[in-house]
């Protein structure tokens, strides 16, 4: 993975329930990863971003570079 690491981008799903934040994550090389929090109901919003940076974690890409992909 790490030969075309710089090449990736990646195409993310993110579902806010009630709970849990669900989010999932595909590449342009076919390899995915799905990861979950728990919903931040006074700011969903914060759900998603750590939802985010745990799939960031997953595939190994510093979070600023993950989200220009």
């Amino acid at each position: 993975m790490a030969e075309a690491v710089r090449d990736l981008c990646y195409f993310v799903g993110v579902d806010v329930g009630g709970t849990f934040t669900d989010c999932v994550l595909v590449d342009s090389g076919g390899r995915s990863a799905v990861t979950k929090t728990f919903t931040t109901r006074d700011d969903p919003s914060r759900g998603v971003l750590n939802g985010l940076e745990k799939l960031s974690a997953i595939v190994g890409v510093p979070f600023g570079d993950f989200l220009r992909r």
